[in-house]
């Protein structure tokens, strides 16, 4: 079983569902595809899941990551514990996500199935690069809203900026970020980018009509008063399947952006 959601989607991509995930209940709402199976059973918040299911559901191995170390110790009375990390100190996502997918393959006795998950992943990039080619002179500017006046900027290292990396496409967001691929800043500070293409991975409905109204978001060169491209649901913490999810989603946006 999982405590993460990035270990458990890429087991789903390796044809071996996990019996529990943390928070099961939430995937549609922060990671929608793939989907997780019906039978898979919710064992609580990964911070304090429920040891007392999990002890019936006698798991083979508890994944987690550096994140959940804190609860790793109350894990060992359950099942042996595999501590597998994509974001951390060090590094960027990407390659420890590959490292996670063999890491897995080994543990479900299909290291085969992972290597061959893993190359057609490094083959979906370079399609992917080959669309993104007619978008590379503009550098893209990827947001996230907590409310009208404030974001979070993604850039490096993170997921996303691997992955604007991976197809060719240039971040437009250059200063430092934490070890999860964002910084939290006020929309004002935006104004100091230059020309590049906005997107969201969240923008609710009501900041968007705030932001409609507002002369300091439509004045700013990465918006000139239109409505910035929203992307459907991605993990933004995940694995190699939200990796590929992303680069998808951001060149179909891109090409809507275009048409």
């Amino acid at each position: 079983m999982s405590l993460d959601y990035g270990l458990a989607e890429t087991l789903l991509m390796l044809d071996s569902a996990p019996i529990a995930v943390a928070d099961a209940r939430g995937w549609k709402d922060w990671v929608a595809q793939p989907t997780l199976p019906i039978s898979t059973v919710d064992c609580g918040v990964a911070l304090d899941p429920n040891l007392e299911l999990l002890s019936t559901l006698k798991p083979d191995v508890i994944l987690t990551t550096e994140y959940l170390a804190m609860v790793e110790d109350r894990l060992t009375v359950v099942a042996p514990v595999r501590r597998l990390s994509i974001f951390s100190e060090g590094g960027t996502p990407y390659p420890k996500a590959v490292e996670a997918a063999l890491a897995l393959g080994e543990l479900i006795g299909d290291r085969d199935r992972a290597q061959r998950y893993v190359a057609e992943s490094e083959t979906y990039f370079d399609v992917c690069r080959e669309r993104a080619r007619p978008f590379s002179e503009k550098p893209i500017l990827l947001l996230s809203f907590l409310d009208p006046r404030h974001v979070r900027v993604y850039g490096a290292p993170g997921m996303y900026d691997d992955v604007l990396k991976r197809i060719g496409l240039r971040n437009a967001w250059t200063e430092e970020t934490n070890y999860w691929g964002f910084s939290t800043i006020g929309i004002e500070a935006l104004a100091k980018i230059g020309s590049a293409f906005a997107v969201a991975d969240h923008l609710p409905q009501d900041i968007q009509a705030v932001l409609d109204q507002s002369p300091l978001w439509n004045d700013l060169p990465s918006v000139s008063g239109r409505k910035i491209p929203v992307l459907p649901t991605v993990l933004m913490f995940g694995a190699i399947p939200s990796a590929r999810r992303f680069a998808g989603l951001l060149l179909d946006a891109l090409e809507g952006a275009a048409a």
